[in-house]
């Protein structure tokens, strides 16, 4: 998380393994989750956060580059976080 004093450790409470490939309840503190959020990681987590951000790249540059759509400040904040989320899912260690 970005602070006004640089970067921070995430403090998120999600307790699977850097060798653990499936999310469950059981691997997250299910007070600091909501349901919605469980089942978005079980999403990433099954069809593979690498895939995903494969996909959300495409996506964005299909957008981008090869549409005829004028790209106004809401779309390009859209784009921007399509990307953004994109390159969070690449960083995801998978097993």
């Amino acid at each position: 998380m970005l602070t006004h004093e640089g970067q921070s450790p995430c403090d998120c409470k999600c307790k699977a393994s850097e060798n653990q490939s499936e999310i469950s309840e059981e691997t997250i503190d299910s007070q600091d989750w909501t349901q919605p959020q469980i089942e978005l990681l079980k999403l990433i987590y099954f069809h593979g956060a690498k895939e995903m951000a494969k996909s959300l790249k495409l996506v964005h540059h299909i957008a981008l580059y090869h549409s005829d759509f004028p790209i106004d400040d809401i779309e390009k904040n859209s784009l921007y976080d399509v990307i953004t989320l994109s390159k969070s899912l690449k960083r995801i260690k998978e097993s």
